[in-house]
């Protein structure tokens, strides 16, 4: 399993220079919402998730039957395995 710290943004996400459509003016900006971690090896670990509460825009962290509020330098890290973007003008406007 590699360790390597990938540093990701947790909002202003901007995706227009990957998005070819002129007729698109708007900001094409996605908010992180939810992190799943592995922790372990590639035989055998364990995941944990981060999810972000939308109204309160709250941290939140997952692990079994344990939750916990976390803060936002808690959610970039290298057990971080699939991270979940929502678009912002679909959810937030």
């Amino acid at each position: 399993k590699i360790q390597t710290l990938v540093q990701y943004p947790l909002d202003h996400f901007y995706l227009n220079n990957y998005v070819k459509n002129p007729a698109h003016t708007k900001p094409i900006e996605y908010t992180l919402v939810a992190v799943s971690n592995h922790v372990g090896n590639l035989l055998n670990g364990h995941y944990t998730t981060f999810a972000r509460h939308l109204s309160s825009q709250h941290w939140y962290h997952y692990n079994d039957r344990q939750i916990h509020i976390a803060w936002d330098d808690e959610i970039v890290t290298s057990n971080a395995y699939v991270l979940v973007y929502v678009r912002r003008d679909l959810v937030f406007d």
